[in-house]
């Protein structure tokens, strides 16, 4: 049904939408402001921003093992596995990749690696199958997309007979900080001698560093924060209010009387806050 409210078409459902609503957002704001119920209380159980995945220094001295038996460059050799496994030794990811440096099981076989969760074997075999694949496509950054992708993924990109996937754009990114677009007319990769001496554990504390800045929220206004924060906390006390059923009618005494003291209490602070009845 539509009714002429103030000249303005209004319908009946709509408006019993906005009597419901307006309390709970007041609600809410009270809340966001400190005046609320249990407004402290949400606050003390929110926890911090995600924590920046464990990292493994233990695992560099096999790193810079790898590194300096294959002359490529630690730093390089790290983020690899960083982006592979974040260091962890023991994951198996969806597809059924094994270890620190993600290993398929028949890949690993081919490659005579007994135990892809043996970090100082899974970091030497990584090693050497990046030497392979940087002199089959000329870089590393080509190399990095081909471990992850496949070498025959990358040589049918490179012949514009496939699309190179969004996950290892992001992943050659992540290795070496360029676009693998970059990489592509970019001819040989200097070897370890001539990048920056960085050691495994400098690497990753940078890495930490990286996520943990990546983790904090945006800036953002305090009274926005709180006020989502809280949003959900007003709407579960609002659906503990009893609740007259339509038939009942909204002219008893005391169904306004919980909204109307809400909207005192807002009142009282400049702004403004109405109850809509039926």
């Amino acid at each position: 049904m539509i009714e002429r409210s103030g000249g303005i078409a209004v319908s009946r459902p709509a408006r019993r939408r906005r009597r419901t609503l307006a309390p709970v957002l007041a609600l809410a704001w009270l809340i966001g402001l400190g005046i609320g119920p249990n407004a402290d209380a949400d606050d003390a159980r929110s926890p911090g921003g995600p924590a920046p995945p464990t990292a493994g220094p233990g695992l560099c001295p096999y790193v810079e093992a790898a590194a300096r038996a294959n002359k490529l460059p630690v730093a390089f050799l790290t983020r690899l596995l960083w982006q592979e496994s974040g260091f962890r030794t023991g994951v198996t990811s969806p597809m059924g990749a094994q270890g620190v440096a993600q290993f398929l099981p028949q890949t690993a076989a081919e490659r005579g690696l007994s135990d892809p969760f043996d970090p100082e074997q899974a970091i030497a075999h990584a090693a050497t199958l990046i030497v392979g694949l940087q002199r089959q496509f000329g870089n590393l950054g080509l190399a990095a997309a081909a471990y992850n992708a496949g070498a025959y993924r990358v040589m049918r990109w490179r012949q514009g007979q496939a699309e190179l996937p969004a996950e290892t754009r992001a992943y050659v990114r992540g290795v070496t900080g360029s676009a693998v677009e970059d990489w592509v007319a970019a001819g040989p990769t200097p070897g370890a001698a001539a990048a920056p001496a960085v050691s495994c554990a400098a690497q990753l504390a940078e890495m930490g560093r990286t996520v943990r800045a990546r983790s904090r929220p945006p800036a953002v206004p305090a009274w926005q924060a709180r006020l989502e924060r809280n949003l959900a906390q007003a709407i579960a006390l609002n659906s503990r209010t009893p609740k007259l059923s339509e038939d009942q009618g909204s002219s008893r005494p005391g169904w306004t009387s919980a909204p109307e003291e809400l909207c005192r209490s807002i009142r009282s602070l400049g702004a403004d806050c109405a109850v809509y009845g039926q």
